[in-house]
């Protein structure tokens, strides 16, 4: 078979793929791992690499002619401009099967059968995916002997089989095909290309914000330390020495990680590598921080969320302003760049100027300061509670997701307003435009630099977007 990877198209709203371009999907090579590239003729679609026009999907089709299409659907804020693109591609390729899957197919499973796709599998995809591929292959799909997958039946009727049970060990996830993956030079290191490796899934904790929690059901699981050295080395081999860890939360386990950072040193691994980490798993673990920066920890994505102490427990985050302050403190002392995350817009600011102090200050412990929007997931704990259906309507009245609209009017004017006064003030303040010339840490001016491209890039597609010069 032939078959066409891809990812949910790209969005003036992603901040986080704007600041950090060098980062290289790792779904789409681990898609074709799992297809089987030594089976099928696969071909990855990276949506990300986009300038003016959010996909090139259209046009790919026409030129590959697949059997097959797979859309992976990570974010649930993707879900909307996602459906936009299935209708297009159902609209010109009437018979070509479409099979979505991920976190965001998962939670909106039903709105994606019912705009063109075919199948969505839901959960964890390894055995899913190689039995619905096979199912396909044979000519005469029997979908309800597929566990783990949502269809539709005739014109009308949702059909789901029983839940899949999750793989029993990470190894036994196939080694992802980065070799069908263009090369992407690293911005950040001169001679290095970028790369990417998944060291565990799901998450311990249960932040009421957080779908991770609820989309892997409480469950974390990890790689052993063998295996994640084995793939380090065989993207080391191809050049790609700049990774970024795609787990939802590393660090997690200190003798673990303390081990692993020992491996990559004795294997001589000249690696760097950014990764997602919780402010209390540094704070508590300076030695392992510090190991960590001797084996290629160079950055970090930390979650700091609020220094409003009334606030960590409104989002049942075990943290603390004290906590924030030792993470960067323990960070900064290892040369380790911070991209810090503030949530802007949580319930528990009732005005845009009660998020004033945590701008200010993590403005100081952060090297580039990040303020996402408080975004209602489905599958959390605080969607459950705070979106009823005059606000699911609403969202789907103005195709938009549910960042202010559990807000009265007035205040969602607000904040949508304040948003825009904090970000720019952040970028024009002298500190932050010094800190971009002249910072100390030279990965800390590219991080800041990236951050003003970022800015000036999401602007600018705001204002294309008027005249219908992008879709992105």
């Amino acid at each position: 078979m032939k078959i066409l990877f891809t990812n949910s198209p790209l969005h003036y709203t992603h901040g986080h793929t704007f600041t950090q371009p060098d980062w290289q999907t790792l779904v789409l090579p681990l898609l074709a791992a799992i297809a089987g590239e030594t089976k099928h003729t696969i071909r990855l679609v990276d949506n990300t690499e986009g300038w003016l026009r959010s996909h090139r999907i259209l046009s790919e089709i026409r030129a590959f002619k697949p059997d097959l299409l797979g859309v992976s659907i990570i974010a649930a804020r993707d879900i909307q401009k996602t459906v936009g693109v299935i209708r297009q591609v159902r609209q010109e390729f009437a018979s070509l099967p479409i099979v979505a899957g991920g976190q965001g197919a998962s939670f909106y499973d039903e709105l994606l059968v019912r705009n063109g796709t075919n199948v969505v599998v839901r959960g964890e995809g390894e055995i899913t995916l190689r039995e619905l591929i096979a199912a396909y292959g044979s000519g005469h799909p029997d979908f309800s002997a597929i566990p783990g997958i949502t269809w539709l039946e005739g014109s009308a009727v949702v059909k789901r089989s029983a839940a899949r049970e999750r793989i029993k060990t990470l190894d036994d996830s196939p080694f992802p095909a980065f070799d069908l993956m263009p090369k992407r030079k690293s911005r950040w290191f001169p001679g290095r290309f970028a790369g990417s490796v998944e060291t565990s899934r799901g998450c311990p904790f249960s932040c009421n914000f957080c779908a991770i929690t609820s989309f892997w059901e409480g469950s974390f699981r990890t790689k052993t330390n063998v295996r994640i050295v084995e793939e380090l080395k065989i993207l080391a081999a191809q050049g790609r020495t700049h990774v970024y860890l795609a787990d939802d939360n590393f660090g997690m386990g200190t003798e673990k990680h303390m081990d692993l950072f020992e491996r990559i040193l004795s294997a001589n691994l000249d690696v760097r590598f950014f990764a997602q980490m919780r402010t209390d798993t540094i704070a508590e673990n300076p030695d392992m921080v510090e190991l960590g920066a001797r084996a290629g920890l160079y950055g970090a994505l930390i979650g700091f969320d609020t220094y409003d102490a009334e606030t960590f427990h409104h989002i049942s985050k075990k943290g603390s302003i004290d906590l924030n302050h030792r993470c960067s403190e323990t960070l900064r002392r290892n040369g380790v760049i911070i991209l810090g995350s503030h949530i802007y817009g949580l319930p528990s600011q009732k005005r845009p100027r009660d998020f004033n102090r945590t701008f200010w200050v993590g403005r100081r412990n952060s090297d580039l300061f990040r303020m996402p929007h408080f975004s209602l997931l489905p599958g959390t704990r605080a969607y459950n509670t705070m979106v009823t259906e005059e606000v699911i309507q609403d969202a789907e009245r103005r195709n938009d997701d549910f960042r202010f609209l559990v807000r009265a009017p007035a205040e969602r004017r607000a904040f949508k307003a304040w948003y825009h006064v904090y970000t720019l003030l952040h970028v024009l303040l002298p500190d932050e435009i010094l800190k971009a010339l002249f910072h100390p840490n030279r990965n800390a001016r590219i991080l800041k630099r990236m951050g003003y491209w970022g800015t000036c890039r999401h602007y600018a597609y705001r204002a294309l977007r008027k005249v219908k010069g992008t879709d992105i």
